[in-house]
């Protein structure tokens, strides 16, 4: 039989460029939402894992023959990073400020400086979790992982070079493998404590750099030819399975994200001359993608959300395809004309010195240049005449929709802002983050009530089974959404109060579990429950449509495509909810909308303001005038 000794390699490995195309491919094909490809985001993971096996190759040589200069280091980090991503990012701005809105500009621009100064993943675990819907829209989200690995960085030279230089050849192995084990151990804990966070946070994965660095300390393995191909089989299968597969739940990146990693990590070490890894990983078009990997994964994700943002949309696949080759052609131009001529020394920086000035004198500029556009509010004064007026303030319209809840706390104090009173006539309004435009509509025309909001955010009304099958725990409040929903479970909760008002979005969450909640609660016979209906749901910010449209005139037409079916789909399942539990039901989108042709009347009150300034919660101009005609038709509602 046919032996073969697998080593790691010193010089260039076609098949780990394979790798890389495997990895880009996935988060791509991942993010244009393509059937089959669930767990596409762990290419990031095959990225970190191949990081620390090179980063790990080249410490470890230098620190062996005492020429470690980490100066150079960084250095060479800077040259291979950073040229590219400053040139994507000012192709964005640029592109951004000639056809984007002033709200979507300046979030552009404010996530920008985090992913210029390395610390975006910190930005994205505050604002957003990368598989929410808020993430949507974020043009530099994908920059958390560069951010993961500059931090990476800055740690594992000094890490490397104490291992090498404090302990002896057969005692190295065990610090990597310690370091593995940390990792494995700190993205379990902090993945049942905080999902977002160990998916975010370098710490936490620590683990996938480890594998990559441990393949550099171990031994010389001889395999019979078959075996090596079975090994490499068997890697390519379960990393195949896990990019297909592995969801992006409260369970990720934990435990699970060691299957893919160990895959990605026994594929480098084994594949080395393996027919099969050749085959599949070493031709031509795999090393390709693989040399150009970087700047694709750069532009992949500015390129889909501009695309989406000039055809206000769904992707089919004409699109897709549009997106791909638009994606490939500009990483192609970038990894020709910046990432190859910038990479090694030349007239740009000839020197240690030249490098350091020209990347901070970029750093400088790109940073100046976001930071004048979050100051400039997204430069407002591009925007044509006719909807500037429209548009404008976006984040203040959205903050007045909390302005009587803020009343109501600063009032009573904020710490008793939630509390039942007895001898009060309570209205207690449950729902998700809905809740607030349930107050907006009833307490300018019912002052006298005390008004509760118990409503949070993705956390409507139900029942503790329901709970656990609908909410993800990955959820940033779920501990806080748990304890409402076991409070408003326990017995007597409700006794001192007169009536109950739910307002709450109808997708995941669904009027059979409204029903069961209703079934189940222990309400007094004298409490009423009044039911709000969905609220008209569009399928794109509304000042975004209403900015891409140019003008006011004849935007209802315009605008009727996007409305969202699930604004209608969910009413008589509603209202079937109400009648059975002798609720008074109230239609949103039908005061709103027309269902025959989608039209829906979008601007309200003296200052003409939006129906929504974002895809569904309702304005407090719009929330006002609907009001007004439920105070003409039902003036007793909570008159007790």
């Amino acid at each position: 039989m046919t032996h073969s000794q697998v080593v790691a390699p010193s010089s260039y490995i076609p098949h780990i460029d394979g790798l890389r195309t495997v990895a880009v491919l996935s988060v791509f094909l991942f993010h244009l939402d393509v059937a089959g490809i669930d767990g596409g985001f762990i290419g990031v993971d095959v990225f970190f894992v191949i990081s620390g096996y090179l980063i790990t190759r080249i410490l470890k040589e230098s620190a062996s023959t005492q020429s470690l200069n980490l100066v150079g280091f960084y250095v060479r980090r800077i040259r291979r990073l950073f040229p590219a991503l400053f040139v994507m990012m000012t192709f964005c701005l640029a592109l951004g400020f000639l056809r984007l809105s002033p709200e979507r500009l300046m979030e552009m621009a404010n996530s920008g400086i985090y992913a210029l100064l390395s610390v975006s993943n910190f930005y994205f675990y505050i604002s957003s979790d990368y598989f929410d819907a808020a993430s949507e829209h974020q043009f530099f989200l994908h920059t958390w992982s560069l951010a993961v690995e500059e931090q990476f960085y800055l740690i594992w030279p000094l890490l490397i070079a104490f291992t090498v230089i404090l302990f002896p050849k057969t005692k190295q192995i065990f610090v990597i493998v310690g370091i593995c084990v940390l990792g494995a151990s700190l993205s379990l804990f902090a993945t049942k404590v905080d999902p977002s966070l160990a998916f975010y946070m370098m710490p936490f994965r620590a683990a996938e750099f480890g594998f990559g660095a441990l393949l550099c300390w171990l031994p010389a393995v001889t395999l019979l030819r078959y075996q090596r191909e079975i090994v490499v089989l068997v890697s390519l299968l379960v990393l195949a399975a896990s990019l297909a597969m592995i969801p992006g739940d409260e369970y990720f990146p934990g435990l699970i994200v060691l299957l893919p990693s160990v895959a990605t990590a026994s594929l480098i070490y084994f594949g080395q001359g393996s027919m099969l890894a050749s085959r599949l990983l070493g031709t031509s078009v795999m090393t390709y993608l693989g040399r150009i990997s970087y700047s694709l994964y750069l532009y992949h994700w500015p390129v889909i959300l501009f695309y989406e943002n000039e055809t206000m949309r769904s992707l089919d696949w004409s699109d897709r395809v549009v997106i791909f080759v638009v994606a490939l052609v500009l990483a192609d131009l970038s990894y020709r004309f910046v990432e190859r001529p910038l990479r090694r020394p030349g007239w740009f920086w000839s020197s240690n010195a030249q490098v350091g000035i020209n990347f901070a004198l970029g750093l400088f500029i790109l940073v100046g240049v976001c930071g004048l556009a979050v100051y400039k509010q997204g430069f407002v004064d591009r925007v044509p005449v006719q909807v500037r007026h429209v548009i404008e303030n976006v984040e203040k319209e959205k903050a007045r929709r909390f302005d009587l809840y803020r009343q109501l706390c600063q009032e009573r104090s904020w710490q008793l802002c939630k509390d039942i009173v007895a001898g009060k006539r309570n209205v207690v309004i449950l729902g998700d983050s809905h809740g607030p435009d349930a107050l907006n509509i009833l307490m300018p025309y019912w002052e006298d009530p005390r008004y509760v909001l118990l409503s949070e955010n993705g956390c409507p009304p139900m029942t503790s089974e329901t709970f656990q099958k609908l909410v993800n725990r990955s959820q940033k409040n779920y501990e806080d959404c748990r304890a409402i929903n076991e409070k408003l479970m326990s017995p007597d909760f409700f006794s001192h109060v007169e009536a109950i008002v739910v307002s709450a979005r109808y997708t995941w969450y669904t009027p059979e579990a409204l029903d069961d909640f209703l079934s189940k609660v222990d309400l007094p016979d004298k409490t009423r429950l009044i039911i709000f209906d969905q609220a008209p749901s569009f399928s794109h910010d509304l000042p975004e449509l209403v900015f891409g449209y140019g003008q006011t005139a004849g935007l209802e037409g315009y605008i009727a495509p996007y409305l969202m079916k699930e604004t209608w789909e969910n009413s008589d399942k509603l209202r079937n909810v109400a009648r059975k539990h002798g609720a008074t039901f109230l239609s949103k989108a039908g005061f709103f909308c027309e269902q025959s042709n989608g039209q829906c009347q979008l601007f309200y009150g003296e200052a003409q303001g939006l129906l929504t300034y974002d895809r569904h919660h309702l304005s407090t101009d719009a929330a006002y005038v609907l009001g007004a005609e439920v105070f003409q038709s039902s003036p007793g509602l909570l008159d007790f």
